[in-house]
């Protein structure tokens, strides 16, 4: 009886430190893609300012002007 205890204590303890284990690899995903996506939009910033600098022209990317692109499909 004590030993069926301990496994189910042995088998509670492993699936509680799996799923903390999850928890902890999501919330890590979630920050890490929040924090390249600010990086990035900072990374756009200086970029711009430093053609700006130079005198170089700015691309639209950097621009912020959205350039929408329709590729037609050519029937045969």
């Amino acid at each position: 009886m004590e030993q069926l205890f301990y496994d189910k204590l042995i088998l509670f303890s492993f699936v509680l430190a799996l799923v903390v284990s999850l928890l902890m690899i999501s919330a890590f995903s979630v920050k890490s893609k929040s924090i390249l996506q600010s990086k990035d939009k900072s990374d756009k910033v200086l970029l711009k300012q430093l053609l700006e600098g130079f005198g170089l022209e700015i691309p639209s990317e950097l621009e912020g002007k959205t350039t929408n692109v329709a590729k037609s499909i050519k029937g045969s």
